[in-house]
Protein backbone atom coordinates (compact mmCIF):
# COMPACT_ATOMS: atom_id res chain seq x y z
CA UNK A 1 0.00 0.00 0.00
CA UNK A 2 1.21 3.59 -1.08
CA UNK A 3 2.42 5.87 1.74
CA UNK A 4 0.05 8.91 0.10
CA UNK A 5 -1.92 10.76 2.56
CA UNK A 6 -3.00 13.32 0.35
CA UNK A 7 -6.32 11.57 -0.70
CA UNK A 8 -8.00 11.35 -4.06
CA UNK A 9 -8.38 14.68 -5.60
CA UNK A 10 -11.27 15.28 -7.81
CA UNK A 11 -11.93 18.71 -9.73
CA UNK A 12 -15.74 19.47 -10.30
CA UNK A 13 -16.31 21.17 -13.54
CA UNK A 14 -20.10 22.14 -14.29
CA UNK A 15 -20.76 23.47 -17.80
CA UNK A 16 -21.81 26.25 -19.18
CA UNK A 17 -22.99 27.28 -22.66
CA UNK A 18 -23.32 24.98 -25.93
CA UNK A 19 -23.75 26.64 -29.16
CA UNK A 20 -24.37 25.70 -32.38
CA UNK A 21 -24.97 21.59 -32.38
CA UNK A 22 -23.63 19.99 -29.17
CA UNK A 23 -20.68 22.49 -29.36
CA UNK A 24 -19.05 23.92 -26.04
CA UNK A 25 -19.35 27.68 -26.21
CA UNK A 26 -15.77 29.09 -26.57
CA UNK A 27 -15.88 31.91 -23.43
CA UNK A 28 -17.17 29.48 -20.97
CA UNK A 29 -17.98 26.06 -21.38
CA UNK A 30 -14.50 25.33 -23.69
CA UNK A 31 -12.29 27.25 -21.55
CA UNK A 32 -13.33 25.22 -18.42
CA UNK A 33 -12.72 21.64 -19.98
CA UNK A 34 -9.50 23.37 -20.99
CA UNK A 35 -8.29 24.64 -18.00
CA UNK A 36 -9.70 21.21 -16.38
CA UNK A 37 -7.58 19.30 -18.69
CA UNK A 38 -4.16 21.90 -18.13
CA UNK A 39 -4.92 20.95 -14.12
CA UNK A 40 -4.88 16.99 -14.89
CA UNK A 41 -2.08 17.04 -16.81
CA UNK A 42 -0.27 18.91 -14.54
CA UNK A 43 -0.93 16.43 -11.77
CA UNK A 44 -3.63 18.32 -9.82
CA UNK A 45 -6.30 15.80 -9.66
CA UNK A 46 -6.50 12.54 -10.15
CA UNK A 47 -10.19 12.52 -11.31
CA UNK A 48 -12.36 15.08 -13.14
CA UNK A 49 -15.76 15.02 -13.03
CA UNK A 50 -17.97 16.75 -15.66
CA UNK A 51 -21.97 17.24 -15.46
CA UNK A 52 -24.65 19.37 -16.69
CA UNK A 53 -27.68 18.54 -18.75
CA UNK A 54 -30.02 19.83 -21.27
CA UNK A 55 -30.75 23.63 -21.23
CA UNK A 56 -30.79 24.54 -24.85
CA UNK A 57 -33.22 24.16 -27.37
CA UNK A 58 -32.64 20.83 -29.27
CA UNK A 59 -32.16 22.42 -32.30
CA UNK A 60 -29.00 23.69 -31.12
CA UNK A 61 -28.56 20.68 -28.02
CA UNK A 62 -29.26 16.87 -28.47
CA UNK A 63 -26.91 15.59 -26.09
CA UNK A 64 -26.45 17.07 -22.18
CA UNK A 65 -23.29 19.35 -21.73
CA UNK A 66 -22.07 16.86 -19.53
CA UNK A 67 -21.55 14.38 -22.42
CA UNK A 68 -20.44 17.11 -24.66
CA UNK A 69 -17.56 17.83 -22.11
CA UNK A 70 -16.38 14.54 -21.28
CA UNK A 71 -16.23 14.09 -25.49
CA UNK A 72 -14.64 17.07 -25.91
CA UNK A 73 -11.46 15.98 -22.77
CA UNK A 74 -11.36 12.48 -24.36
CA UNK A 75 -10.66 13.55 -27.68
CA UNK A 76 -7.77 16.00 -26.21
CA UNK A 77 -6.13 12.95 -24.31
CA UNK A 78 -7.72 13.00 -21.04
Amino acid sequence: MPNDTRGTRILLVPAGLIIAKNKPDPNNTLIRCQHARKMWERGRYDYLVVCGGLFMPPDIQTDSAGLIMAQWLDEHGV
